[in-house]
């Protein structure tokens, strides 16, 4: 069982499909997708400092039921 505070999405990718999702927003995803962990601004450490922003997940599909 999982649990979350506010609502949970389910996002279904299709072959080759991605999405990028904030490492504090992440619940769980299948193992069938392919994850990378990286910097939310690719090369420009200062900036992703400035913003507040970290690490993002960014998902490739196939997942889903």
């Amino acid at each position: 069982m999982l649990g979350c505070y506010g609502a949970m999405d389910l996002i279904e990718l299709a072959a080759g499909q991605q999405v990028v999702a904030d490492s504090g927003h992440l619940v769980a995803y299948d193992e069938t997708v392919k994850s990378n962990l990286r910097r939310a601004v690719e090369g420009k450490t200062v900036q992703s400092l400035k913003s507040g922003e970290g690490l993002v997940f960014e998902f490739t599909g196939p997942a889903g039921s």
